[in-house]
């Protein structure tokens, strides 16, 4: 009996076993066919696709769409991409999907390495979430003209059969050098989440709700150096059918070095610089025309901007010079009819301190007790008795109306 029954749990295992390798060959036949329909973002040809029970090999070129990446170069038709996937439908294998993607072209042979753009992983499992891991090795090149090394960088997406809900970017070290520009940037880490899922069909195409962060150990342009770069930035809808939103963004650098030859007054050594910013009642329209590029007249935008009375609060801008600290705050109300602004702004020196140019702005500020203040209040919400108060003192302002 005990026999019997033994025999009868290893069938029903083997069983199951063979199951789950059917509904997951079904299921990356599902992935394998929205691959090969993509339509938006790159064109499928010359496709060689080997299917079997444990597991299955695809082979396409992919030519990317001009009008989606027409910033990568003119003439995207001449740079095919060659992609190759070996597919395994078993749910206990490490990986479901093993990729790589390879530059056909001659152009970048002396760049990549055995000609691979990227390595992609993927795990996939049933009516879950997933990651796909993307990874791109590294770059040594230099010619007379240049010197490009990139060290490592990987793509992580977690996402679902319609939805991706992270994106997350991770970058070692990437160094681009010629005559005019020489830029480093070490340990970049991007990561951005999504509350409600973006349709992977509808991806980059309107705004999308979530928090976004961004840090960076250093990265030197020219002369310049930022150490220790953080931002947070996060969006949120202030209801379903509301036509805006609301945006929050903090930032914090360790350390600033700016040098410029050519504007000098604009050089300095800074630390500990701060700042949080929120803006309600955004317009959607005004934003996704702006970033969508669907119109620049500038007049436009600024209407639909402040047609819903958008409101501005600076909580904290603040940044230290030669041990000297810069503290200010603001909020200002924006609407067709005017507008209503609060700053407050406290100095250890004089601002021409922090730069030269800044001397023009000095004689707004008031000193008390060894340090510098400045206090303004302007309102034209009301025509005919726009005001403005700087330091106490009253004076007549003229109001701003976008007509």
């Amino acid at each position: 009996m005990r026999k019997k029954l033994f025999g009868m749990i290893i069938f029903v295992l083997i069983l199951l076993y063979f199951i789950q390798i059917y509904f997951m060959g079904l299921m990356n036949e599902k992935i394998v066919t929205q691959i090969l329909n993509e339509k938006r973002f790159f064109q499928v040809q010359n496709i060689n696709y080997q299917k079997g029970f444990f597991n299955s090999h695809l082979e396409f070129d992919i030519f990317l769409k001009q009008e989606e990446f027409d910033f990568l170069s003119p003439n995207l038709e001449n740079y095919p991409l060659h992609m190759s996937l070996e597919i395994s439908h078993n749910v206990f294998s490490k990986n479901t999907f093993l990729g790589v993607l390879e530059n056909t072209s001659k152009d970048f042979e002396a760049i990549l390495e055995d000609n691979i753009i990227a390595k992609i992983n993927a795990k996939f499992f049933p009516f879950m979430k997933n990651d796909i891991l993307i990874s791109f090795p590294s770059i040594d090149f230099s010619d007379d003209m240049a010197v490009l090394k990139f060290d490592k960088m990987d793509i992580v997406i977690n996402l679902d059969e319609t939805k991706i809900y992270t994106l997350g970017l991770k970058i070692n070290k990437l160094q681009f050098s010629s005559n005019q520009d020489d830029i480093i940037l070490t340990d970049l880490s991007y990561d951005e989440k999504f509350k409600e899922g973006i349709e992977i069909n509808n991806f980059g195409k309107d705004l999308k709700f979530g928090n976004s962060s961004l840090s960076l150990k250093q990265i030197q342009i020219q002369k310049s150096k930022i150490e220790d770069l953080l931002i947070d930035f996060s969006s949120s809808k202030n209801d379903i059918s509301a036509p805006t939103f609301d945006l929050n963004l903090d930032l914090k650098i360790k350390s600033l070095i700016l040098k410029n030859d050519i504007f000098p007054m604009f050089e300095g050594n800074f630390q500990n610089i701060f700042l949080n910013l929120e803006i309600d009642k955004i317009s959607k329209k005004a934003y996704e025309d702006f970033i969508m590029q669907k119109t620049m007249d500038i007049k436009v935008l600024i209407r639909e901007f402040l047609s819903f009375n958008p409101f501005v609060k600076l909580n904290n801008f603040s940044f230290s010079k030669n041990e000297n600290k810069f503290i200010s705050k603001a909020d200002a109300k924006l609407s067709l009819d005017g507008y209503k602004v609060n700053v407050h702004a406290q100095s250890d020196v004089g601002v021409g301190e922090f730069f030269p140019i800044l001397n023009l702005t000095e004689g707004f500020f008031i000193e008390k007790d060894g340090k510098f203040y400045l206090d303004l209040k302007a309102n034209t919400m009301i025509r005919g008795e726009e005001s403005m108060e700087l330091n106490g003192k009253s004076y007549a302002l003229e109001g701003l109306v976008i007509d």
